[in-house]
């Protein structure tokens, strides 16, 4: 699992984060002397925090296009912990050389679904800049989410190379 911050955070705040990872794949936390043991949740209920989490406005202009509202981007990235388990982002490697990012295990109804990304796609650019790891996708995130009225990715699906581009209103 990996939990990321476009700014620091305490130690209470990534363990929080942390835990709120593990209750997304329906894990707890017991403490067992002092040790911690993270162990299944059976009583825990899926359905009741998903209602909780922020909705993305996201209308579909056609394949290479969608509108989203920045009110509704604003919201969900205050929740980066739930975002992080929506998919699994791994570096993607060529000829040596981290090149980009690869997105595989994608949830049904995430955030990376409703943007129009596919498991497997390699993101390579956004807006311009290289994206080397999820914590530099997040910084360019963070220079333009108040400056810019689009967003533009660049990615590879299939080994055919895509643009997105996402209209800010």
């Amino acid at each position: 699992m990996t939990i990321i911050s476009s700014t620091p955070v305490t130690i209470d705040e990534a363990y929080e984060a942390f835990v709120d990872a593990l209750h997304g794949e329906n894990l707890k936390v017991v403490a067992v002397g002092k040790f911690f043991k993270i162990s299944r949740n059976h009583g825990y209920l899926r359905v009741e925090r998903e209602n909780k989490k922020p909705q993305l406005e996201v209308v579909k202009v056609n394949d290479t296009t969608w509108k989203v509202k920045r009110k509704s981007i604003e919201e969900n990235i205050k929740h980066l912990s739930r975002i992080a388990i929506q998919a699994r982002i791994v570096p993607f490697m060529e000829n040596g050389e981290t090149r980009g990012i690869k997105l595989y295990s994608i949830r049904p109804g995430s955030l990376y679904q409703l943007l129009g990304i596919k498991n497997g796609d390699v993101i390579y650019k956004i807006n311009g800049t290289p994206i080397i790891s999820p914590e530099t996708a997040l910084r360019v995130y963070e220079k333009a989410k108040k400056k810019v009225d689009k967003i533009v990715v660049e990615l590879s699906r299939r080994g055919e190379d895509r643009t997105f581009t996402y209209l800010i209103e």
